[in-house]
């Protein structure tokens, strides 16, 4: 049974009640001050748990019979197309749907990071040549320093790279380069995603990492607006940063850094 609107009825009872209640802000300690924003917090990884898990079993269901169709010997060329769209768009339904719910993990404390000592020189180049399926017509240029030793969840690496690696992917027009670099400087270990696109305005900069933010320029694309919030949780709980910046040249730069895992830290 749908139930989607009970909890959108929940989280605007929450909200109005919050709403209502009157605080003397004068008498509110600052160790309180921040009790609203955690609360809503909750209330939203909340919200969002409830959606993924409403949309997703009609998106199963949808894809099973759309199989089944498929197999079907009888169809026609007309309506075998028409059924291959529903499967297309059933897939693009389904990856929303898991971003969703990867960062509703995130939100509610569920994904737990496995730190180690974990070489950017050696990982950077193996997730990217995992993913040259997805780069497409996009030539992609590593520039990778030797021995960049970082203290990090190596999955989550993967999953940072993979994220940055696909919004280049959506704002570069076709056939133009994505760079990558990884470097060390200052304690820290440097993942750089470069692309040829539109660039980001230097007001959005900050706003590009929030969830479901999708910018006000550039063309519209597919999406939640989602891989950047991860890559940011994800970074942050390494203990690292992730900031952007617009190319002389033209285009974004997406840096990512980590401390890096120091002899004196391995203790």
């Amino acid at each position: 049974m749908w139930t989607m609107s009970r909890a959108v009825r929940r989280v605007r009872r929450a909200m109005s009640h919050r709403r209502n209640r009157k605080v003397d802000k004068a008498n509110v300690l600052p160790g309180r001050a921040n009790a609203p924003l955690s609360q809503a917090d909750r209330e939203k990884a909340a919200f969002l748990s409830t959606v993924v898990h409403e949309i997703q079993t009609p998106v199963t269901a949808i894809q099973g019979f759309v199989a089944l169709l498929l197999n079907e010997a009888h169809l026609d060329s007309t309506t075998r197309e028409y059924v291959n769209r529903i499967a297309r768009n059933a897939e693009t339904l389904s990856k929303l749907v898991t971003e969703l719910m990867e960062f509703s993990r995130l939100g509610r404390g569920e994904i737990s990071l496995a730190m180690g000592p974990v070489s950017l020189s050696s990982l950077v180049p193996q997730i990217v040549d995992q993913l040259t399926a997805v780069t497409g017509d996009r030539p992609v240029h590593l520039d990778v320093q030797p021995d960049v030793m970082v203290g990090a969840d190596p999955d989550a690496v993967t999953t940072i790279m993979t994220n940055l690696l696909a919004n280049a992917m959506k704002f570069s027009p076709p056939a133009t380069e994505i760079g990558i670099t990884v470097d060390a400087a200052g304690g820290v270990g440097v993942i750089s995603v470069l692309d040829e696109g539109p660039g980001i305005p230097e007001d959005e900069h900050e706003q590009v990492f929030e969830l479901f933010y999708r910018g006000s320029d550039g063309p519209q694309t597919s999406g939640l607006g989602i891989g950047l919030a991860v890559v940011r949780e994800l970074t942050e709980r390494m203990g690292g940063s992730v900031a952007v910046a617009n190319r002389k040249e033209g285009g974004a730069c997406f840096s990512v850094r980590l401390p890096l895992d120091l002899p004196g830290r391995q203790g």
